[in-house]
């Protein structure tokens, strides 16, 4: 049977190496993509470090001036927009579109807690730690293509999962009052 590929925004934080771990159990050929956004290099290391555990191919996209020049545009057309919003569609699953499609890979994915209902993006299981409405500016393509592997399990569970497998490299703990990663606008 001919495995999906998928290629998965991985910041080395432990919601992103769970994701990817949970790629591989559902039977995913997963490769990894490290978003440099001119403010995250030194999450660089823990993303090497999850990728090496699990043995997925790494590759790494400048998008420096990308993202000031999307996140600038749109907040001058859309004033009252949702940065993070912002953030998630155009530079990170823009992003993954097009590498994934330079490495003809079908499918995308990141360490967003929400799933996937039809064409809609919706909270994940457990709503304590729910981050659908950050993807809310996708567009039926982008969700057609997007995997969203941690909007199916208890964000608690997330630790547990890491520990299990030895990649959690950062010793941090999914806490509903702080969220790290690239699924976030990076701070000024």
């Amino acid at each position: 049977m001919l495995r999906k590929k998928v290629l998965i925004g991985i910041s080395g934080s432990v919601g992103s190496a769970v994701a990817a771990k949970l790629l591989q159990e559902k039977n995913y050929k997963v490769s990894a993509l490290f978003i440099n956004n001119g403010k995250n290099l030194d999450q660089l290391t823990y993303a090497r470090q999850v990728c090496d555990k699990l043995g997925i191919d790494l590759y790494e996209q400048d998008i420096t001036q990308v993202s000031k020049d999307n996140i600038n545009k749109t907040i001058t057309s859309y004033p009252t927009i949702d940065l993070n919003k912002v953030y998630n569609k155009y530079v990170l699953i823009d992003t993954l579109k097009m590498v994934s499609k330079d490495l003809h890979i079908g499918h995308i994915s990141c360490g967003v807690y929400a799933r996937k209902e039809g064409n809609k993006i919706i909270p994940g299981v457990n709503q304590v730690f729910d981050e659908s409405e950050k993807m809310s500016l996708l567009s039926e393509e982008d969700i057609k293509k997007l995997v969203l592997p941690l909007g199916e399990i208890e964000y608690q569970d997330i630790n547990k999962i890491a520990e299990a497998n030895n990649v959690n490299f950062r010793s941090e703990k999914v806490d509903a009052k702080d969220k790290i990663g690239i699924n976030n606008i990076p701070n000024e």
